[in-house]
């Protein structure tokens, strides 16, 4: 392959054209522009190389791709006081050598995610009527999505991932290259994207911010089950990665968060988006316009008896 131009704007002697394609076929920048194109047409913004802030270094690092949805129409709706958008943020990696995720029950984890911000606080808090009794939870169980298929039972649950390497000719595990080259920036990401997206103490409407995180993989992803040592390993489509994140808060108990990150193959991507996260948006979107007041102050009243059935809330009010 031949390219035209100035004399001046040629390759050194010793670098060919063909290696510097085949250079470029094997890294993730044109995955990138593939699933920034792929996503576009489902999306109101997309913007590639988004940039944040590491909370560790200070220093402003860049996430492969940002995409924004308004989950409401102001044309019907005019302007509510809490206004739902899907946020989603996206890493691509590419590799020939496999993603080994190792399954888990990871049961009881799934309140974190998705992340939620723009609202007052991360909880709403419920008194009962005619009773000085009052319960806080999260947004996302105020709004009874906590048992939503697509929260509670994704197909594959893990913990920990490892990516298949190479020294000479013999095959190793690695978990500290997807951590810090995926996990990592998603996790900081996804908090900082948070963080910014916290109202000010003035504020009367709100941005109700619901985010997710997505490493698409252009590599072969296995799964492998620890319960059972003679399982066979399986490929997966898509696999739900569950970390703790320090978390500094005004509670005893407030020493960590957990986060959930979806990793997803780059031929699976339209169908993630088609089969459930737009299903789940839906509702979710639907539920906190109806509820968009009491969203705004993260206060409710409602009528009950002493056994009130808190995870059926959502009918109450």
């Amino acid at each position: 392959m031949e390219i035209s131009g100035p004399p001046w704007n040629r390759l050194p002697t010793h670098i060919a054209l063909n290696d510097v394609e085949e250079a470029i076929r094997k890294s993730g920048y044109p995955l990138q522009t593939h699933i920034s194109a792929q996503l576009s047409q489902s999306f109101d913004y997309c913007v590639e190389e988004w940039a944040f802030v590491d909370s560790d270094s200070g220093q402003q690092r860049a996430i492969d791709l940002y995409c924004l949805k308004e989950l409401y129409d102001p044309k019907s709706l005019g302007d509510p006081q809490v206004r739902p958008q899907l946020d989603v943020l996206i890493e691509c990696k590419k590799s020939e050598l496999p993603y080994i995720f190792f399954r888990s029950k990871v049961g009881g984890l799934q309140g974190g995610y998705p992340l939620i911000s723009g609202l007052r606080s991360d909880e709403i808090t419920f008194k009962l009527k005619g009773d000085l009794s009052t319960y806080s939870m999260s947004i996302l169980s105020g709004l009874g999505m906590i048992e939503h298929p697509f929260v509670a039972a994704a197909p594959v649950r893990c913990r920990t991932l490892s990516k298949l390497i190479a020294n000479g000719k013999k095959l190793s595990l690695s978990g500290d290259e997807p951590f810090m080259s995926a996990v990592l920036p998603m996790t900081k990401a996804m908090n900082y994207l948070a963080e910014i997206s916290k109202p000010s103490q003035m504020a009367m409407h709100f941005d109700l911010h619901l985010i997710f995180g997505i490493v698409v993989l252009d590599a072969p992803m296995l799964v492998v089950d620890t319960s059972s040592p003679d399982a066979p390993l399986e490929f997966a489509p898509w696999v739900r990665l569950y970390r703790n994140t320090a978390k500094i808060g005004d509670r005893a108990t407030s020493i960590s968060k957990t986060l959930a990150i979806d990793f997803v193959h780059r031929d699976y991507v339209q169908d993630f988006l088609a089969l459930h996260i737009t299903p789940f948006t839906e509702d979710f979107s639907n539920r906190a316009l109806k509820r968009n007041v009491a969203l705004s102050k993260c206060k409710a009243s409602v009528s009950g008896v002493k056994e009130f059935p808190w995870m059926d809330v959502v009918n109450y009010y």
